[in-house]
C-alpha cells in the first residue's frame, strides 16, 4: 500500500469523508468541449486568475445557446434563445471591432455576410439567399446538407467521409454550406458550430448529426430509405 492510500484509509476510518461538500452528488464538472484540448490547461488557468478574454467568455455563452437551440422544441422558448444568440452575437461584433481585428477567423464568423454553394458530383453552382436553399431543398427528394465553417481541419475531415459514403448513394443531392453568417443559419436550421449534417427527405428534416458526426447514421437511414 503506498502513502496515498493509507492516508485515504486513514481519512475514512477517522471520518473525515463523511461530510464533505457535495457527497453523494453528481460533480460540477466544466464544460471545455468548445476549448482545443491543447488549450484547455492554459484557459482554465486563465479562468482561475480572472484574466479570461472578454470574446472568449462571449464565444462560449454563443456556443451554449446554439445547444439549447438545437434540442429545443417549444417555439416561444426557440424564440427566447434565438433573441439571446442574436444579442450575444451583437455583443461579440462590438468587442471585436472596438479591439480592431476585422479580419480574425472569429469575427469572419460572425459577421452578416454568407454564402451557400450547391455542390452535386463534380459540379458545383451558388444560391444567393437561404430562401433559394429552403425551396431547393422542398423540391428535391433527397437533400443532404453539410455545414462547415471556415478554415476547419475537422470540417475538411467529415466533407471526405460524408463525401465517401455518399459514393454509393448517387440519388442523394448534396449541398454544402460555408458557414459565415452562423445567426442566418442557425436561425433557419438550428445548427450548431462546426461540421453538421442534416438529411432532408421530401423537404422534411430526418436525421441531424453535428459536430461529431456518425456517418453510421447516416448510411444506415439511407439504406431504410432504399428498401
Amino acid at each position: 500500500m503506498n502513502i496515498a492510500e493509507e492516508k485515504i484509509r486513514q481519512a475514512i476510518q477517522n471520518g473525515d469523508l463523511d461530510s464533505i461538500p457535495g457527497k453523494e452528488k453528481p460533480l460540477q464538472l466544466e464544460d471545455f468541449s468548445m476549448v482545443p484540448p491543447e488549450l484547455r490547461m492554459s484557459y482554465k488557468i486563465l479562468k482561475n486568475a480572472g484574466r479570461m478574454p472578454l470574446e472568449m467568455e462571449i464565444q462560449k455563452d454563443i456556443l451554449k445557446i446554439e445547444d439549447l437551440i438545437a434540442c429545443c422544441y417549444d417555439e416561444a422558448e426557440r424564440k427566447k434563445l434565438q433573441e439571446e444568440l442574436t444579442v450575444k452575437t451583437l455583443r461579440f461584433q462590438q468587442v471585436m471591432e472596438k479591439r480592431k481585428v476585422k479580419d480574425s477567423s472569429a469575427f469572419r464568423m460572425y459577421q452578416d455576410k454568407y454564402f451557400v454553394n450547391y455542390v452535386k458530383r463534380d459540379k458545383m453552382s451558388k444560391f444567393e439567399t437561404i430562401e433559394e436553399l429552403a425551396t431547393y431543398i422542398e423540391e428535391q427528394q433527397l437533400v443532404l446538407l453539410f455545414i462547415k465553417t471556415e478554415n476547419c481541419g475537422v470540417c475538411d475531415v467529415m466533407l471526405r467521409k460524408v463525401n465517401y459514403v455518399l459514393e454509393n448513394y448517387d440519388h442523394v443531392e448534396k449541398v454544402e454550406i460555408l458557414l459565415q453568417d452562423m445567426q442566418e443559419i442557425a436561425g433557419r436550421y438550428s445548427v450548431l458550430t462546426g461540421p453538421t449534417v442534416l438529411l432532408f427527405y421530401n423537404g422534411k428534416e430526418i436525421l441531424r448529426e453535428s459536430r461529431f458526426i456518425s456517418l453510421e447514421n447516416i448510411e444506415r437511414v439511407l439504406q431504410l430509405l432504399e428498401k
